[in-house]
């Protein structure tokens, strides 16, 4: 359900953008473009390394028996 919500808040921010964006001039229009993608990638890296580092951690640490 926490993906869902994160997908509905990402898709408001990106209309909020695209509305915003629509009464600025092509080059700053360019400008926002770059910048959001370069959020993009920033996050995707974050997220791999997030997730390396989690599947890392769980083969490091031994499970206990009870």
């Amino acid at each position: 359900m926490k993906e869902k919500d994160d997908s509905v808040q990402q898709v408001k921010i990106l209309n909020e953008l695209i509305e915003n964006a629509m009464g600025l001039p092509i080059e700053s229009q360019n400008l926002l473009l770059i910048l959001a993608k370069g959020m993009a990638y920033t996050r995707d890296c974050l997220v791999k390394q997030n997730t390396a580092e989690q599947s890392l951690t769980s083969v490091d640490e031994p499970e206990t028996k009870e």
